[in-house]
Parts: C-alpha cells; structure tokens; sequence
C-alpha cells in the first residue's frame, strides 16, 4: 500500500536536480552517505536530501540522525517482522527494538494467542535488522522501557508454545546495552515481584532505578488476578525491593498504561481493568507516585481527559510529561488511535489528535452503527489518514535523541499490525515510516470498501 506508493515515489525522485554519483557504493553501517548521495535499499543513491521526499506529504522517510553527512535518508522497508502485537523492546542507541509478541489474529472478535518468539530491529536509514539468540525468552504481554540512555529494561510477561492450555509467567528481569547486549539482571528467584503479565514498569532516568506497578498474577487466558503492588530495582543494590507507600492508592488492575516521567518524580498510572477487564468496566483515573516520598494521590479528577481504557501505550516523553497512545474502550469505538499528554506536575490532560472520529467529530462515538455482531462497515469510524490505525497493544518507546516517539505494531480491528511510525509531540504530527495493509481497514488503502475490513 502506502510503502509501496512512497518506495515508487522516491526511486522516481532520485537524482532529481542533482549531480549525480559516478559510483555505486554500499551504505555505512549506520545508513550514512557521501555528500551529494543518501542511502536507499542498502545503496548510495544520487541526490540531495531534498530530493528524498515523499509526494503523499509524509516527508523524509527514515528520519535524520546527526551522523548522516546527507541530512535526511532512507531505509530498506523490505523484510523484519511479522504483523504482531503484545512486543517488548525499546528505542536505544539509534534502533528501535521489537521483540516477541503476539501474532494471533482475533476469530470472530474473540483473541486467538500465537506467540512468536523473534526479535527485529528498525535503524533509521539502514531498515529492519534480526535481533541475536541472546534475547530474553519469548514472551508477550512483558513490561519494558529505556532508560533514554542507550539502556533498555525488560520484566515478566507470558508464554506458551501450544494454542491453548495455560501460560508460563515470567518474573524476571533484563537490561540490554551497545556495549554488553541482553544480560540477565534478576532470576526472579530472589524474593522479588511474582510472576506477572499485563503489568506497568518505568524507570527513573536520573538513578537508573526501575518501578513496578500491578499486572496480572493469573496464568489462565480466560481469568484474572489483578495486583496493586509498588516494587523497586536499584542497580546498586541487585535486587528488587517492595516499595513503602502512603495515601489513597489505586485499586489493583491490569493492561494498565504507565511510566516513569524523566525528571525522576514521579510514577503514573492510567486506566486498565480488574478481573473483569474483557467485559468492563475499565478505569478512567489517573494516579501519581512521588518517588521521594511514596506519596499516592489522584489527579486529573476534572477537565477533558482520556476514555477508559485498557491495553493503551504510554511513554514518558520530557520533565513531567507523558503521552498516551490508543488502547481500547468499554464503550461503541473499541479500539482507539488518539494522542493525548499529561502534565503529571500540573495534573492536567491535553488531547493532542483525537485520531478517527464519529458522529459529529465526536472520537468517543461511531460513526456508522455495526451491521451484526463482529459485523463493521466502512465507515465505522471517520478516518484519520494522518494518524496510524487504531490499535491496542502497541509497541510505544522515546528516543531522547530526536524528541519523539516511536511506534510499533498492536492489534487492530482488522487484525495484527506491522507497521512504524513517529510522532513529533510539539508539532502534534505523526510520520509513517514503515507500514503494510496488513491489519488496516479497508478504507485506508482501497476506495471504495464495503466493508471495515475488507473490499
């Protein structure tokens, strides 16, 4: 679809006004060209940056590094992963790591779980890339962030090779780095957090502390314990510890969003559901722990604010702000594709794209009522086409480096996703980078559909 588009775009463009390269030559190993060339496919190719742009308005594929003698450049989109949701990883050293997850596609509305047990890699300007043996087990549903440094965090998260049956829990605990790799930090058999998935893990910036929060205790598909224990992993000590709180704390939950934000104050929890989390109601509020003094307190209690939800994607994105990312609602829309930030400071919630809307430009009701049971048409919602699909699940990570953040995958109403993106916070914009029609409606890549999913 659109890469396809963008691909014939661009190859079209290349040496358009410019002198052109006498010689053929491999990229570097960061994606980097000589002056006059940028890289496309692996190949330096003739022509400006400014030549390399894309004729749907998406700009520069690839984003621009500081390394990148041609300003902007381009990635191979060919290979990487399967469509999947429920991935662990991060964006570290320039790469944004997508491990694991969940490909199973949903059977008449109700989840099919396929785990798969791969892990890629997406550099800007060079493409997707294998990641090595040495990464955690497979799992899906895990908990993981970066430290904004180069370091990536992985805790917990579930498994199982058959298509039913039981999961196998995990609870322990990773770090991976340019410099060593994925090593094992904890076993999980020291004492510290039970074995969990669908849980919140953050890590304070400033300390290289990680934060742990809830998730579910149960290694049944179809039922669900709900936590609301606070842990800490200090680096310096090796081991977890289970935190001291004071306050009014929130109820236990899972597939809960949060994060730590990255001036090291505070941790924040949204949303989520109980044991009932498939069925509603899920949760609206929103919590913050002062990390200093173990301090619970509820904010953002009035004012416009995000839809209950579970499965949403949160990142801490600079000082006291975070930003939330689709999931899905108890309501009509089910799952979601707007944006929203909070000043955890302030305790205020912005909307920032309010991504597909209804009725009326209303994001919180349909546009077209179903036509059955699992039946959608169209034009279920108005779309977006500036936003990514809406999705729970998604792989959400900042990169300290450029000021954005990075997504990946997630499940749709149409199925698993495969697909990058980038979103700019202050100039409220998102930027495909890689996508696929796998898992998107209809309507997003042919015209005209009958149904959401389907011509």
């Amino acid at each position: 679809m659109r890469a396809v588009a963008l691909l014939a775009v661009l190859c079209a463009c290349v040496g358009c006004g410019a002198t052109k390269v006498s010689t053929v030559v491999a990229c570097a190993a960061d994606g980097t060209c000589p002056a006059g060339s940028h890289c496309e496919a692996g190949l330096c190719q003739s022509g400006d940056p400014v030549d390399a742009v894309a004729g749907d308005g998406a700009g520069p594929v690839g984003g621009d590094t500081s390394a990148d003698t041609g300003g902007f450049c381009l990635a191979d989109l060919s290979g990487g992963p399967s469509p999947r949701g429920e991935s662990f990883g991060g964006f570290a050293d320039g790469r944004f790591f997508a491990i694991s997850g969940d490909e199973g596609i949903a059977v008449n509305c109700n989840p099919a779980p396929k785990p798969v047990a791969n892990g890629w890699s997406f550099t800007p300007c060079v493409g997707w890339s294998s990641v090595g043996a040495d990464a955690p087990d497979p799992r899906a549903r895990a908990a993981s962030v970066g430290d904004g440094s180069g370091k990536l965090y992985v805790f917990g998260g579930r498994y199982r090779t058959a298509a039913s049956g039981n999961y196998t829990l995990h609870n322990d605990t990773w770090e991976w780095s340019k410099a060593a790799g994925w090593k094992q930090l904890d076993d999980g058999k020291t004492g510290g957090p039970k074995a969990r998935s669908s849980t919140v893990l953050g890590v304070d910036p400033t300390t290289g502390v990680l934060w742990l929060h809830g998730g579910n205790a149960s290694n049944n598909g179809l039922a669900f314990t709900p936590l609301a224990d606070v842990w800490f992993y200090d680096p310096a000590a090796g081991f977890w510890q289970v935190a001291t709180t004071t306050g009014k704390a929130p109820s236990a939950r899972i597939m809960h969003a949060g994060a730590v934000t990255r001036d090291g104050k505070w941790l924040v929890v949204f949303g989520g559901g109980d044991a009932n989390a498939f069925q509603g109601p899920f949760f609206q509020d929103t919590w913050r722990l002062e990390l200093a003094t173990g301090a619970w307190s509820q904010i953002a209690k009035s004012g416009a604010k995000p839809a209950a939800r579970i499965l949403g994607s949160m990142v801490a994105s600079g000082g006291s702000k975070v930003l939330l990312f689709g999931g899905h609602d108890d309501g009509a829309v089910g799952n979601r594709n707007d944006i929203w930030e909070l000043d955890v400071e302030a305790g205020k919630w912005t909307v920032l794209r309010d991504g597909d809307l209804g009725q009326g430009g209303n994001p919180n009701v349909v546009n077209k009522q179903p036509n059955a049971a699992c039946d959608f048409p169209a034009d279920f919602m108005q779309l977006d086409m500036d936003s990514p699909e809406r999705r729970e699940s998604a792989l959400f990570a900042w990169d300290e480096v450029g000021q954005k953040a990075w997504l990946f995958g997630g499940k749709s109403d149409c199925g698993a996703l495969r697909d990058v993106w980038t979103f700019d916070p202050v100039e409220a914009k998102w930027k495909v980078i890689d996508d696929t029609p796998k898992g998107w409606s209809c309507s997003r890549y042919v015209n005209p559909c009958t149904q959401l999913c389907g011509g």
